[in-house]
């Protein structure tokens, strides 16, 4: 499982499990070498892991805040795309109802008597929607505000 860190927190657990203190970059150089540890060996045993466990912690760390990195910079763009097709696909929504009313007053020019009065047909009833949507709006946000406001009492 590598991802664009090249990060594998799986690579090389199981040796190091099984040798933790086989390093050669430790003070007490190449442990295979040496058939029997001396006493400075396991005095620096214990303090080169937790030096080893520091610099795995930070280690870790910095590979994790990479990935979090990562994860919102992937987040962000995600974002930014679903904002841009979402106002493209709100412009088509407005070309679609433009057309629309536009159809409407063709339609219905021959049957009212003339484009004026089909205009105004569309015009007045487009308007009475928007109306009818504002005062449903209006409610719902009252009562929302009369929720989240109102006193509760206890008894």
């Amino acid at each position: 499982m590598t991802d664009k860190t090249g990060w594998q927190p799986e690579q090389g657990l199981e040796q190091e499990a099984e040798r933790p203190f086989d390093r050669e970059d430790s003070p007490g150089g190449d442990r295979a070498a040496s058939s029997s540890p001396s006493a400075s060996e396991e005095d620096l045993s214990t303090i080169e892991v937790v030096r080893l466990l520091i610099a795995e912690g930070r280690d870790y760390a910095a590979h994790e805040v990479q990935r979090q990195k990562l994860r919102a910079a992937i987040m962000g763009k995600a974002a930014r795309d679903a904002a841009i097709l979402g106002v493209v696909a709100l412009f088509l929504l407005m070309g679609a109802l433009i057309a629309g009313l536009v159809g409407l007053v063709l339609a219905l020019a021959p049957l009212v008597g003339g484009a004026l009065a089909a205009t105004g047909i569309v015009v007045g009833s487009t308007l009475l929607l928007i109306l009818i949507l504002l005062l449903i709006a209006r409610a719902r946000v009252k009562r929302a505000l009369r929720q989240s406001f109102r006193r509760e009492t206890t008894e």
